[in-house]
């Protein structure tokens, strides 16, 4: 396909975190947006909302042909944004207010397109509503199936309310770009199915040139994670009682956890109790420093929506993972997949993949290989970025 360049087309990019440097979920994908655009020859102004000045935002990595703005919000207090939830008026992640422009002043200026994501930032053009601009709500996950699969009973019942606030969001919108068919099929319920597509987050390209670690040293497992409430639990309640098992057992090896998230007294506490595990920040320059070190990665999930990024990145760095089924959503019945990695269902099926791999630490080898076969065909950004050329009519069979 020949590259098509738009040389006075502009775009507004709309999201809830500043993406440069990209570290999460979602400011990975807006980063690669953000840069497929720019290769497109597009002018892209990119608004981020923020509670903070604009000048405390890292400029090192922002490319210079963006026009970078700060949306200043300040959210409402608890007891507000609870009351406005239960009644419909407004989801409690739509409830801030824009202290520096006004209700017709965020896209005062033509765009041809604009992408907000996630969610959060999805809610907050009505103005744009008929116009000329292609509007795009890139919302990486299902907010009805994230608070069903919280698994609280309240948050069981908010997932009842969430299908009505994400629809009332979301036809607004010409286009909803989600992360999964599983995400897919749950929106394309209550919106008119034309309007969801799956586009998946694919991985960097420098990922696919990590080298191989020697096999001179005790196997390393790595397991990045944000230690949210949901996260801790299976911590202290999965993770550390599968490899204090392992250590009593005697098998030698490493586990480094870099954690993002809350890294209190209780984590470091329980943390240290087995010696073989370690703990660290998920502030780190580069992701190929995380899995030059790593043998293989750890994915307890258990969590039936989305794409997990940091399962996609070890298997283009070449590390099989170690996954329950939901750790591999998104990524397809692919038989060569399943001969990279390693699924379990439960605690004694993890501990013996943990064990086998101690005793065998060269199967990795063999798996590492076919890893990174999978994601050169199925997991790059050019893949992506191929889909959303058909999307937005910047392929030569769009435009003809």
């Amino acid at each position: 396909m020949n590259q098509v360049i738009f040389n006075n087309r502009r775009c507004a990019v709309i999201c809830e975190r500043y993406p440069f440097p990209p570290r999460d979920g979602i400011t990975i994908p807006v980063e690669a947006y953000i840069t497929y655009l720019i290769g497109k020859g597009f002018a892209v102004d990119l608004f981020v909302l923020s509670q903070s000045d604009v000048t405390e935002f890292d400029y090192t990595d922002l490319p210079a042909s963006v026009n970078l703005k700060s949306v200043k919000i300040r959210k409402y207090g608890i007891i507000r944004r609870t009351i406005l939830e239960l009644l419909l008026i407004r989801p409690s992640f739509h409830c801030f207010s824009i202290l520096n422009f006004g209700s017709d002043e965020i896209l005062s200026d033509h765009y041809d397109v604009c992408i907000s994501s996630p969610i959060a930032a999805c809610g907050i053009l009505p103005e744009v509503e008929g116009s000329s601009t292609l509007k795009i709500y890139a919302v990486n996950d299902s907010i009805k199936l994230v608070d069903y699969n919280r698994g609280s009973f309240i948050h069981r019942i908010r997932s009842m309310f969430s299908g009505y606030y994400e629809s009332r969001i979301y036809k607004k919108a010409d286009q909803i770009w989600v992360q999964s068919q599983k995400d897919l099929s749950v929106i394309k319920k209550y919106l008119l199915p034309g309007k969801v597509r799956t586009v998946p987050n694919g991985v960097p390209n420098d990922l696919f040139n990590v080298s191989e670690r020697s096999s001179d040293h005790e196997v390393a497992f790595v397991w990045v994670v944000s230690l949210t409430p949901y996260y801790k639990s299976i911590l202290f309640d999965f993770v550390l009682p599968s490899f204090e098992e392992l250590e009593r057992r005697g098998y030698r090896f490493n586990l480094k956890i870099v954690a993002g998230g809350c890294m209190d007294e209780e984590v470091k506490r329980a943390v240290s109790i087995v010696r073989s595990v370690t703990l660290e920040s998920s502030y780190i320059p580069s992701l190929r420093s995380i899995y030059e070190y790593a043998d293989a990665c750890i994915a307890p999930v258990f969590k039936n929506y989305g794409r997990i990024n940091k399962v996609i990145e070890a298997i283009a760095a070449g590390r099989p993972v170690i996954g329950d089924v939901t750790a591999f959503n998104s990524l397809g019945n692919v038989p060569l997949l399943r001969r990279a990695v390693f699924e379990f269902e439960d605690m004694t099926q993890f501990v013996a993949i943990l064990v086998r791999i101690c005793e065998s630490p060269d199967i990795l080898k063999a798996k590492g290989v076919i890893c990174r076969k999978y994601a050169q065909s199925y997991l790059s950004w050019e893949r992506t970025f191929r889909r959303i050329d058909k999307l937005i009519g910047c392929d030569d069979e769009t435009r003809s």
